[in-house]
């Protein structure tokens, strides 16, 4: 395909191209020399279908080499064939036994297992198990709960949606900024529990309306639908939560989603008293 511009024989005009040769657009260069200058199909199947291919190796498909049937060109066998050697002497750890040395190795690692970290099922019904469950870590320290779910929580901040910065957060964290708080750290864990802003021993917690069920909209009996327990119930938790921190030497202050979206001037004023005691 020649570029009509530069009349440089090309695969395909691309908007690089373009953009270094004659500093056009595609839609320019479509309004100046018509929609086939790029849209030429018959000269990409010149270039992209079949041995014009760079990529191509003959075509996708071959034989299973042992029942002769269709399959794709990465594998060797069929799927039906392949199942059958996982079963017998196809498997490349069939007939096969560990050596005395691996075997002593196992044995050591699991006398130097903590005891306290097994947990053997004395029955398959799930409630029993359950409830076993829950009296095991009942029976945990704070700081072995703390130590056990460390671990978890920083995996589950990568992927849950629940550590990633809220609107309402993002206005917190744009007015700390703009007032030269540089020293905040955002979404950590702090004894166990996920806080929103952390200066130093200050913590700021943005609710959400919706999920720590803001007194405005919710009613103590009304149940939130997501978290399956009342109003009442999650305001328990979340106060518990605080006394937790307050305990641990930690000053917490609390806004209310609608506080900072509607009345976002009382929460600054809230702010500078709570950071510097204004």
């Amino acid at each position: 395909m020649e570029c009509k511009e530069c009349k440089k024989e090309l695969k395909q005009i691309t908007i690089s191209h373009l953009k270094k040769c004659c500093g056009l657009t595609v839609l320019q260069y479509k309004e100046k020399y018509g929609d086939k200058s790029i849209t030429d199909t018959e000269h990409l199947k010149k270039y992209y279908q079949g041995e014009n291919n760079r990529n191509w190796k003959g075509g996708s498909k071959k034989e299973c080499q042992d029942c002769g049937c269709s399959i794709d060109k990465r594998s060797e066998r069929c799927v039906s064939c392949s199942s059958k050697l996982k079963a017998g002497e196809g498997n490349g750890f069939f007939g096969k036994t560990h050596t005395n040395d691996t075997r002593n190795k196992m044995s050591g690692s699991q006398k130097e297992r903590d005891p306290k970290t097994r947990f053997v099922l004395p029955t398959t019904d799930s409630k029993i198990i359950s409830e076993n469950q829950k009296k095991y870590w009942a029976s945990l320290s704070y700081e072995d709960k703390i130590k056990r779910l460390g671990s978890f929580i920083e995996a589950g901040r990568k992927s849950c949606t629940k550590f990633r910065r809220t609107s309402i957060e993002v206005k917190v964290e744009d007015w700390l900024i703009e007032n030269g708080v540089s020293d905040f750290k955002q979404n950590i864990t702090v004894r166990g529990f996920n806080v929103d802003f952390k200066i130093g021993n200050k913590i700021i917690e943005c609710y959400g309306d919706y999920w720590h069920c803001n007194p405005k909209v919710f009613n103590p009996k009304q149940i939130n639908k997501s978290l399956k327990i009342t109003a009442e119930e999650k305001w328990l938790k979340d106060q518990e939560r605080i006394n937790i921190l307050k305990s641990k030497g930690f000053e917490v202050i609390v806004f209310w989603g609608d506080e900072i979206r509607n009345d976002f001037d009382s929460v600054t004023n809230k702010l500078k008293e709570f950071l510097w005691e204004i």
